[in-house]
């Protein structure tokens, strides 16, 4: 039954995202089956992790190509055995805040919201999951950003003037520090000529000798980047109030998942 997840590995992801879709029409017609809907959906992409864990401590790496194009000319999903233990506690992480969110939501979100917010939920779970199996820079940096937008409207789902405020410095600061991946991702590219990670790993030891000072500030770059959306201090300054302002199981996802 796992063959086809083997063989097209990105199917993980479209089926979250195609689920995430289905939310609001699941919400209008059976409201009660939305939170039993999301939680089937996060049990299946659990089920599907812990198989490519299997297969990683059986040895095996299951690389895909993306509309049949090689690497480095495409975008190629790699299962190795860091990415499957990202996969695995995604989740499990979101399977269990989502189980013990589903009677909290009618209470923090406003009732004509909460379809949506199942889909920006599975939304967020999709883009993580993404993230950590593409072996394309450029690729992750959209994911990265999906991630990012769907984290802001989590926090955005109780209304009021504070969540709004909150979202919107999240927002603000988040897109600075895309601002700074996508620069540090395009002197990468500059200088290697490369957006997969294998080949620009392979040609990293090679032009480091000749742009060292260019190297640095691509890090540099990075540095602040992950830094501004992992909240690292001195760059925190969107945490507080996006924490405080949020549901319970926005908080929950953001702490447990997104800036980790």
């Amino acid at each position: 039954m796992f063959t086809i997840w083997e063989a097209h590995p990105p199917l993980l992801v479209l089926f979250v995202l195609m689920a995430a879709l289905l939310m609001p029409a699941i919400f209008h017609f059976r409201p009660q089956l939305c939170g039993a809907a999301a939680l089937t959906v996060l049990f299946i992409a659990l089920f599907v992790s812990l198989n490519f864990v299997r297969l990683t401590l059986e040895g095996r790496v299951l690389s895909y190509a993306v509309g049949g194009w090689p690497a480095p000319w495409g975008i190629e999903v790699l299962i190795e055995p860091l990415s499957t233990f990202m996969l695995a506690v995604i989740s499990f992480i979101a399977l269990i805040t989502i189980f013990y969110s589903t009677s909290a939501l009618e209470w923090e979100v406003p009732e004509a919201g909460i379809g949506w917010y199942y889909t920006t939920f599975l939304l967020l779970v999709a883009s993580m999951k993404g993230m950590v199996i593409t072996n394309d820079l450029f690729n992750m940096y959209v994911f990265i950003e999906v991630v990012g937008i769907s984290a802001c409207a989590l926090v955005l789902a109780k209304g009021g003037r504070e969540a709004t405020e909150a979202a919107f410095k999240y927002l603000l600061l988040a897109t600075v520090g895309s601002g700074f991946v996508l620069m540090g991702i395009a002197l990468l590219y500059m200088v290697t000529g490369n957006l997969n990670i294998a080949f620009v790993a392979r040609e990293f030891k090679q032009v480091y000798p000749q742009y060292p000072h260019l190297v640095w500030t691509v890090l540099s770059f990075f540095l602040v980047g992950f830094g501004i959306k992992a909240a690292l201090f001195p760059l925190h300054v969107w945490l507080p109030d996006a924490h405080s302002s949020a549901p319970t199981p926005s908080s929950a996802i953001l702490s447990g998942l997104v800036v980790t």
